[in-house]
């Protein structure tokens, strides 16, 4: 279940805050960078036997 909660902010805004960490978390720079190379170039099934599925484990 997702949830949102509104916390009252600065002025009339509110700041909406998701709740939902098990869905999608930020990902840290460090993190994506190191998993860049696997999404662009290394995309293959590590599970397989295949030359892309070696290459990716």
């Amino acid at each position: 279940m997702t949830r949102t909660a509104l916390i009252p902010g600065a002025g009339q805004m509110n700041q909406l805050i998701y709740l939902d960490y098990n869905a999608t978390t930020p990902v840290a720079p460090e993190v994506l960078e190191a998993t860049l190379p696997f999404l662009r170039v290394h995309f293959g099934n590590p599970s397989s036997a295949r030359p892309f599925g070696r290459i990716s484990a």
